[in-house]
């Protein structure tokens, strides 16, 4: 599968399991609330990306079987940003 070039430093996209998540209305909620997590917490990211002109491709995998709050998903999000800022 070829990579789509773009002016983004990271292509990001979101997948939930349909096997825990039977109902449609739950998957695209979780997809929604991680979307959002990193849509808010992004910019420091971006900044250091741009500077070192590199690019990556995310894929975001929630493997979890309940329902997460949104505090539980932003946390996890800063986290996962944070490792790449260094």
């Amino acid at each position: 599968m070829e990579i789509e070039e773009s002016e983004s430093p990271i292509q990001f996209t979101v997948s939930v399991s349909k096997r825990k998540f039977k109902r449609a209305v739950n998957r695209n909620r979780v997809k929604r609330q991680i979307r959002e997590a990193y849509r808010l917490n992004k910019a420091p990211l971006f900044e250091k990306l741009n500077q070192s002109q590199k690019k990556y491709a995310w894929m975001v995998i929630f493997t979890g079987s309940e329902l997460p709050d949104y505090q539980q998903i932003e946390k996890a999000m800063k986290k996962i940003i944070a490792k790449f800022e260094v």
